[in-house]
């Protein structure tokens, strides 16, 4: 398995005042893995970099983008089906952010599968299809990223003596409008109608027990899952 399984450890490890297709070179007898110079240009091109354009231009030389990528492809060397990576989108500017982002969607898609660890949950969201929420060292949830999003909406819960009626209330006077009844509340996916809300509760003498605003994010959601009493 583990011929199998790559990974770059947050700084990509890369001869500077070598040329993307010798450090390749390089990586290949280091890991016993015999290429033709034509299969790792292959790879440079793979990971959405212009080899005629840095075929002669040193690997220090790049962005940091462009190093990020060429240390994925120095992982691919091995045609691993695996591939870890920590913090890759760590310090680089917004194009660096989309070229890495692309690079690891398009191998994604030839079957090499990611397990990704960052901070940058705005980027993570935009790749992954699952998601884990660790704690020193503890992993304290897991889920999809529809999950995920579904659990961190802006929405307004409420709970009411009459939950039937609640629903039912907000069903006719917002039709269009995303409302679930579940866990003993009912869940309007819609802030800016909140006022509106409360003047209808008022004038239909609906009992209600609680009403909670959430302006969610996915940043908000980790705050509060880390701050939830959930890490023993």
């Amino acid at each position: 398995a583990r011929n199998k399984v790559c990974g770059i450890a947050e700084t990509v490890s890369i001869v500077r005042n070598m040329t993307a297709l010798e450090n390749l070179r390089f990586q290949c007898y280091v890991t016993d893995n015999k290429k033709t110079d034509e299969e790792l240009i292959g790879l440079i091109k793979k990971v959405g970099l212009n080899y005629d354009e840095i075929k002669k231009k040193k690997a220090g030389n790049f962005s940091l983008g462009m190093r990020q990528r060429l240390g994925i492809a120095l992982t691919m060397v091995s045609d691993p089906k695996f591939v870890i990576l920590d913090e890759p989108m760590n310090g680089l500017d917004p194009e660096g952010f989309v070229e890495v982002r692309e690079t690891i969607l398009k191998l994604n898609q030839e079957g090499v599968t990611f397990l990704i660890s960052s901070h940058i949950l705005s980027e993570l969201e935009k790749i992954c299809t699952k998601v884990g929420f660790i704690s020193r060292g503890k992993l304290i949830e897991e889920m999809s990223i529809d999950d995920l999003h579904n659990r961190s909406r802006s929405r307004i819960a409420i709970r009411a003596v009459d939950n039937n009626a609640l629903f039912k209330l907000l069903a006719d006077n917002f039709e269009g409008r995303e409302i679930e009844s579940k866990n003993g509340e009912v869940v309007i996916y819609d802030t800016s109608v909140v006022n509106q809300i409360i003047d209808l509760l008022s004038q239909n003498r609906i009992e209600i027990k609680s009403i909670n605003v959430t302006e969610g994010t996915i940043e908000d959601y980790y705050i509060d899952l880390m701050k939830g009493g959930q890490i023993s």
